[in-house]
């Protein structure tokens, strides 16, 4: 039955829901992510409106609520999921790396997150005195603690706050207000790029005793300023508040 479904579950993206190995890692292995985020782009039309509807003072509760529930699933699939056969590749049990890993299912509280964490950025509550080189040290210290916590934690807990600190902290950083350059400032330059006249053709040589010889050239006209690209635009309209605000 693996045979007949493998090339047809991974043209679909569905060979990582099967707890078979020969299907949920056939034809490229890491394609099983995937598989993930094709789950998240199904889900995201349905889940955004609820996600708007969260008042700006409980998006810190959603997010501490959302990392629970990753905990959660870690225990869930320590004490239930079977902890053989045990992985040729990992220091685990193959029937935990697909519960705990690869399975799309378990993995949306992690897309649940990064949308509170885009919320929590558009509506300018991260904290402004976050630097990048912080969220870094942080997730470089996430990183050495995975080599400390045992099996079949260590896949996503060590990781998932210093990496989720991080993309927000980067995303925040472009943000007018926050440290970083924001899109006020990328949207000046365009505009100074785009106005600023070419340079004036050079003067024809002028020969001596000419009296027809050309006079000093006129400053070229500048150049009409265009609009923004649309994504750059409609984001600084989001910024500025003119654009759809969650409610």
């Amino acid at each position: 039955a693996a045979g007949v479904f493998v090339p047809v579950g991974n043209l679909l993206l569905l060979h990582p829901y099967f707890s078979d190995p020969p299907v949920f890692i056939s034809v490229n292995s890491p394609r099983w992510s995937l598989g993930c985020e094709l789950l998240f782009y199904v889900l995201f039309p349905f889940l955004i409106r609820p996600v708007r509807r969260i008042a700006a003072s409980r998006l810190w509760l959603w997010a501490v609520v959302l990392i629970g529930a990753m905990v959660v699933v870690a225990v869930a699939n320590y004490l239930f999921v079977p902890d053989s056969p045990k992985s040729g590749l990992l220091p685990m049990a193959v029937p935990q790396q697909w519960f705990g890993y690869i399975f799309p299912v378990p993995r949306m509280f992690e897309f649940g997150l990064g949308m509170m964490l885009a919320r929590l950025v558009a509506e300018g509550a991260w904290p402004q005195w976050l630097r990048i080189w912080h969220a870094g040290v942080f997730a470089g210290a996430g990183y050495l603690l995975t080599n400390y916590v045992p099996s079949p934690f260590n896949f996503t807990l060590p990781m998932i706050v210093p990496i989720a600190v991080l993309i927000a902290t980067v995303a925040a950083a472009d943000l007018p207000g926050f440290p970083g350059a924001g899109y006020e400032a990328a949207l000046d330059a365009f505009r100074t790029a785009w106005a600023a006249p070419p340079p004036a053709p050079p003067h024809p040589p002028r020969l001596a005793g000419d009296p027809a010889a050309p006079a000093a050239a006129r400053p070229a006209a500048p150049r009409p300023v265009p609009d923004p690209p649309p994504l750059l635009r409609a984001r600084l309209r989001a910024l500025r508040g003119r654009g759809p605000r969650p409610a």
